[in-house]
């Protein structure tokens, strides 16, 4: 499944990441308070995304496990198990 999220970093000083994430990168998403699924975000290869930015981008989902996703949808990610380093809402459904 492939959608277009607003993806926003949390800034340093609020716990976020300390560098900015270039290119892609796959963060953790979680969609509940258990359950994680692997999702790309894709950027262009140079492009960075900052602490405490936001940015419109593409997540591709690797299906299994992936939920169902409607525009609105919100999900927080992950830098491993357990630190937050921001939030997503689905914008748009690219491919189910």
């Amino acid at each position: 499944m492939k959608v277009l999220a607003r993806i926003a970093l949390l800034p340093t000083e609020e716990g976020g990441l300390a560098q900015p994430l270039i290119g892609s990168f796959r963060p953790n998403h979680r969609f509940e308070a258990v359950m994680f699924v692997i999702g790309q975000v894709q950027q262009e290869p140079e492009a960075a995304l900052h602490p405490g930015h936001s940015a419109n981008l593409i997540v591709d989902f690797i299906p299994d496990g992936v939920p169902a996703l409607a525009p609105g949808l919100e999900w927080r990610m992950y830098d491993g198990p357990s630190h937050l380093i921001g939030s997503a809402t689905v914008l748009q459904i690219i491919d189910s």
